[in-house]
């Protein structure tokens, strides 16, 4: 199934938007590995935010 086809499923409304839209796709993660206590970040290298631990 396609992920716009996934979002109606839910009832989340789904638009397509080009493929940049700079008001759109920037992500930032940080992930806890729980067992040994380490984080690893990423952030999309086209916007302006960053991942941090503080």
């Amino acid at each position: 199934m396609k992920p716009r086809a996934n979002c109606a499923c839910v009832g989340s409304p789904a638009a397509i938007a080009p493929r940049w839209e700079g008001s759109l796709g920037h992500a930032q993660a940080i992930r806890i590995d729980r067992r040994t206590g380490s984080f690893e970040g990423g952030a999309d290298p086209r916007g302006d935010g960053a991942a941090m631990k503080f």
